[in-house]
C-alpha cells in the first residue's frame, strides 16, 4: 500500500486503541478512537471542515480571553455607553468556569448550564440575553477566523431573551398631581420637557440652549449625557445614531413648552446672576474646549449639567410631592409616547419625535395605546355608519328624482 499524499494524514496503533492526524498549515489535528475505522472517520470530518474552511487551527484561547479580544477589536465600532455595558456584563455575569474553557471544548451544553445557573441567582432574562448576545458575537468572530468550526452560542436550544416590556405610563389624574407639584420647583421645564416629548433622560440633560429654535418652535436633540466609567461624557450622537454617522433630529416645541423654557432661562440668568461661581462645563474628550450652555444645570454646582443619577433623584421627589409611587423616569418617556397616539398623531411622526429607528418598535412597546386608539377608529366608524343611515337620500347629480326613492330604513329601490 502506497503512502498517503501529503495532508492527508495518518493512523496508526496505540496501547488503548487508535491515533491519527492532518496536517493543516504545517499543525497537525489530531483525533483518537478505540477503532480504527472510529478515528478515520473523525479525521474524514476534520478534512472536510478544512476543505470548507471552518477548521479550527492553532493554539484555542479561553473564551474569556477570546471575548476580552473582541472587545478590543470592535471598540470603535460601539458607542461608548454600549462597549463599557458589554464590558461591564462580561466582568459581572460570565462565570469564572465557563471563562476558563477553551474555545475548542466549549460546547452548547456548557452555555446551557450556565444560563440555567445565571437564571436560577434571579438575574433577568435581558441581563442572560445580553451575555449571550455578547458570546455569541464573539464566537461568530473566531468562526470566521477560523478558531472554531460552528459557534456552539448558536447551537443553545432555548437561548435566553428579554422579557417584554410593560409600559404603564401615568393616568390623567397623576399627571394632574405631577404638574401640580411641578408649579414652582426648579425642574418644571425639565420634567415638563420629558413628559409633553419623550426624551430620553441623557438626551434631555444634554440639552443647550442653541438647540432650542424659539422662533421656528422646534428643539435639536444631537446628543447625550452620560456616565461612563465613572466619569461624565458628552456624547455627539443619541442612542439610535450611528456613531460615525449621526441623524440629529428636530422636534416640534409647543407654545406652552416654548414659555415654560423661557421662564426657565429667566430662572437660570438669575441664579448666574447671585452664583458666586458659575462653572462653565467643558468635555474632556474635545480639543477645542468649547463651553456649553447647559439648560438644565446643577443646583449644587452651578453650571454643570445634573448628572444621570442627581436626575433620577430629583425625579424621585417629584414623585413623593406628587404623592404617587416609584415610578421609573423612562416612565416619562412612555407617557408623552401614549398621549401622543391616544391624540390621533401619526404613528411615523410619534417614532421620529422619540427617535426610534423603527416604527415596529414602537407598535411592540406601545400595543396598549394602540388598543385604544383602535377603540376609538371603530367608535368613530360606527358613528359614520349612524351619520349616514339617518340622511335622507339624496339622488346623485343629474339623476332623475322620479327614478329612485327610499325605503323605510333609507336604502335607495330603484325603479
Amino acid at each position: 500500500m502506497g503512502r498517503a499524499a501529503k495532508g492527508e494524514g495518518s493512523i496508526f496503533k496505540t496501547e488503548t486503541g487508535y491515533r491519527g492526524y492532518v496536517t493543516i498549515n504545517g499543525r497537525r489535528k489530531y483525533a483518537s478512537g478505540g477503532k480504527k475505522t472510529e478515528v478515520a472517520q473523525k479525521l474524514r470530518e476534520i478534512k472536510a471542515q478544512r476543505d470548507a474552511g471552518v477548521v479550527a487551527v492553532g493554539r484555542s484561547p479561553k473564551l474569556s480571553a477570546w471575548i476580552d479580544h473582541w472587545l478590543t477589536a470592535t471598540e470603535t465600532k460601539h458607542k461608548i455607553k454600549t462597549h463599557d455595558g458589554y464590558r461591564s456584563a462580561v466582568h459581572l455575569y460570565l462565570p469564572a468556569w465557563l471563562g476558563d474553557i477553551t474555545l475548542a471544548r466549549l460546547t452548547a451544553e456548557h452555555l446551557e448550564e450556565a444560563y440555567a445557573a445565571l437564571h436560577a441567582k434571579d438575574l433577568s432574562g435581558a441581563t442572560i440575553y445580553q451575555l449571550h448576545s455578547i458570546i455569541r458575537a464573539s464566537l461568530t468572530l473566531a468562526q470566521k477566523r477560523g478558531r472554531v468550526p460552528v459557534n456552539a452560542a448558536r447551537l443553545v436550544v432555548s437561548p435566553p431573551t428579554p422579557a417584554s416590556r410593560k409600559v404603564t405610563p401615568f393616568s390623567d389624574r397623576d399627571l394632574d398631581q405631577i404638574f401640580a407639584a411641578l408649579e414652582d420647583s426648579r425642574s418644571k421645564a425639565r420634567f415638563t420637557y420629558a413628559l409633553e416629548l419623550g426624551p430620553r433622560p441623557g438626551e434631555a440633560l444634554a440639552l443647550e440652549w442653541p438647540h432650542i429654535d424659539f422662533a421656528e418652535g422646534s428643539i435639536l436633540i444631537c446628543q447625550q449625557i452620560q456616565t461612563v466609567a465613572g466619569a461624565l461624557r458628552l456624547v455627539k450622537y443619541t442612542k439610535t445614531d450611528s456613531k460615525t454617522d449621526p441623524e440629529y433630529r428636530k422636534v416640534p416645541l409647543p407654545g406652552h413648552l416654548a414659555d415654560i423654557f423661557r421662564e426657565h432661562r429667566a430662572l437660570q440668568m438669575h441664579e448666574r446672576d447671585r452664583a458666586s461661581r458659575w462653572e462653565d462645563w467643558t468635555d474632556q474628550d474635545e480639543d477645542d474646549d468649547a463651553v456649553h450652555a447647559f439648560v438644565f444645570t446643577s443646583a449644587r454646582r452651578p453650571g454643570r449639567p445634573i448628572t444621570p443619577s442627581g436626575d433620577s433623584q430629583q425625579w424621585a421627589r417629584l414623585l413623593t410631592a406628587a404623592g404617587l409611587p416609584h415610578a421609573k423616569p423612562y416612565t416619562a418617556r412612555h407617557t408623552a409616547a401614549s398621549r401622543m397616539i391616544a391624540a390621533g398623531v401619526d404613528l411615523t411622526v410619534v417614532a421620529e419625535i422619540l427617535g426610534h429607528a423603527d416604527i415596529k418598535t414602537l407598535i411592540k412597546v406601545y400595543a396598549h395605546a394602540l388598543e385604544e386608539r383602535k377603540r376609538a377608529a371603530a367608535s368613530l366608524l360606527e358613528l359614520a355608519w349612524a351619520s349616514r343611515a339617518s340622511a335622507p337620500y339624496v339622488a346623485p347629480y343629474g339623476a332623475d328624482p322620479q327614478s329612485a326613492r327610499s325605503d323605510q330604513n333609507g336604502s335607495p329601490i330603484h325603479v
